[in-house]
């Protein structure tokens, strides 16, 4: 299987509990999801940005893919991060980086499949993603992530409806979002009827991911809307970054080989909760032998 991921790197200053701990963000987590569950056919392609002087932040993860698509910049983005318990994260981001070029990607039909995360909000253009939509027949992935924010003077995120929502939404096939992310790509009184715009605006699936609460998935079954719900997994829970990025890695790679969306759905919600109880990005490593037991 050959595969690729766009999206940008960030290094995290992550404030929890009055705590702060530095360590490697952004697409790190997606790609650490994808190479826990690599098998020995499979290529993975990488296209991100990178530097000199963060790049030993990432050089465990990203050394394990093809990153002959990747491009070398000034400085990669610094994000301060604020976690609490019962609200959404409060984000500041530093040193925003140019949108990633796809100008040198001659065949997309050589992948099976394009996950894009949209960690800055800035990663690839619309008008870049529409050109690999009418280039590219196969699965396009989009978390909108930071797509649903705008920033203000101070670099600071702020949710809102994403600027010209429905070329977003027509150019994927498969689309996920928090609840509080769902609000900035729909209209809708209730979430069945913010789903069914997503739905009827081009995506296959939407998938909403709520914490604690589980996860659920919004698809078309011939006309009608249906959907697959499953409860957060029981676990220790220590982290609160980076889950939802293994979510998505873990269902998009399940999906492309299987054509299963429950399937998908049940190792994705498994696979995002184990990334809840690690203490730190160290941890990673364990993922492919954590999820086996």
């Amino acid at each position: 299987m050959r595969i690729l991921i766009i999206g940008h790197p960030v290094l995290d200053y992550v404030e929890y509990k009055g705590t702060t701990t530095i360590q490697p963000g952004g697409i790190f987590y997606t790609a650490a999801g994808f190479v826990s569950q690599k098998s020995a056919n499979d290529k993975f392609y990488l296209l991100t940005c990178t530097d000199d002087k963060k790049d030993k932040y990432f050089s465990s993860v990203f050394s394990q893919f093809d990153l002959t698509y990747s491009q070398k910049t000034g400085l990669i983005p610094t994000v301060y991060l604020k976690i609490f318990d019962d609200k959404e994260r409060e984000e500041r981001f530093e040193n925003f980086s140019d949108e990633l070029s796809i100008k040198h990607i001659s065949n997309f039909k050589q992948f099976d499949g394009i996950f894009i995360n949209m960690i800055s909000g800035n990663d690839v253009a619309i008008s870049d993603l529409e050109f690999i939509r009418k280039n590219y027949h196969g699965k396009i992935y989009l978390d909108v992530h930071a797509l649903s924010k705008g920033t203000d003077e101070n670099g600071n995120r702020r949710f809102r409806k994403v600027p010209e929502l429905k070329r977003w939404l027509n150019s994927v096939n498969i689309i996920q979002a928090n609840e509080f992310e769902l609000d900035t790509i729909s209209h809708g009184k209730d979430e069945f009827e913010k789903a069914k715009f997503v739905l009827d605006s081009g995506p296959e699936i939407l998938l909403i991911t709520k914490g604690d609460k589980g996860v659920r998935a919004y698809y078309k079954n011939d006309t009608e809307i249906a959907s697959v719900f499953l409860p957060a997994e029981k676990i220790n829970a220590v982290n609160k970054v980076g889950c939802g990025d293994i979510f998505g890695a873990y269902f998009f790679y399940s999906y492309i080989n299987n054509q299963n969306l429950t399937n998908a759905l049940k190792s994705a919600n498994k696979a995002g909760a184990i990334a809840t109880s690690y203490s730190s990005t160290n941890y990673f490593i364990n993922l492919k032998e954590d999820f086996d037991k």
